[in-house]
């Protein structure tokens, strides 16, 4: 039977944040072993985590389960458990005495996080995996989105076809991303436009539509599409 030789613990912050282990370890170097730790100094954790190389997802009892370490006001992000064993001889394999089990577990990330993500990886994503000369962006990728989405995919796709092609424009080296803007604007709704009468645009060829007024073009033109994010900025890590 395999013994524990080493386990690590790292990263962990307990007791809302009051207490942590920040590479934790212990030594057993496979022999039984008695720890000693104060009262409060995290034992239940402490076998929490180990557990967890063994028997994932697993809990002592229903209160403590592995997803209250995320809670808020924990500020734990990412952690980690390692339990180093000591194989048996007839597990000794090309020369390797030991192995080591792990589990590292992360903050999930929120809906907006997310959405971010996804949108990255969309623009990212122009070099059709199944196709190496079709480059694609835009709604055909990512959906019905801005006229700045858009754009910003067709930048990134160019800019791929242009490293396929064995070329290496650059393409930023004039040009200064703006920094992002808080917007703290009032928010509205999209200009609606009418459309002239049939009985007097069918005496000439006028735009169908009526355009819009000064103040109206001067609100959608108010509007923060973030064009520092999915305009120009995304060409700068949206290369495949």
């Amino acid at each position: 039977m395999p013994q524990i030789n080493r386990v690590r613990v790292n990263n962990v912050k307990y007791n809302f944040g009051t207490q942590f282990y920040d590479d934790f370890i212990m030594r057993f170097n496979c022999r039984n072993t008695i720890y000693d730790l104060a009262n409060g100094g995290g034992k239940s954790l402490l076998m929490l985590l180990l557990m967890q190389n063994m028997i994932p997802n697993c809990t002592l009892d229903d209160k403590q389960p592995i997803e209250k370490l995320f809670r808020k006001g924990s500020d734990n992000t990412c952690i980690h458990s390692l339990v180093e064993w000591k194989l048996d001889s007839h597990c000794i394999k090309d020369g390797y005495r030991y192995m080591t089990t792990g589990f590292c577990a992360r903050k999930a990330r929120s809906a907006e996080e997310r959405e971010i993500t996804e949108e990255r990886e969309a623009l990212d994503t122009t070099r059709l995996k199944s196709y190496d000369k079709i480059f694609a962006g835009g709604d055909c990728v990512f959906g019905p989105a801005t006229v700045i989405k858009a754009i910003g995919a067709g930048k990134v796709a160019a800019l791929n076809i242009d490293e396929y092609l064995g070329y290496h424009h650059k393409y930023l080296e004039d040009i200064k991303i703006p920094e992002p803007r808080e917007n703290d604007r009032t928010h509205y709704g999209r200009v609606h436009l009418t459309d002239r009468s049939a009985r007097e645009r069918k005496n000439n060829f006028e735009p169908v539509e009526n355009g819009m007024s000064y103040d109206e073009a001067m609100q959608e033109c108010g509007k923060c599409l973030r064009c520092d994010h999915f305009g120009c900025g995304v060409v700068e890590g949206g290369r495949v």
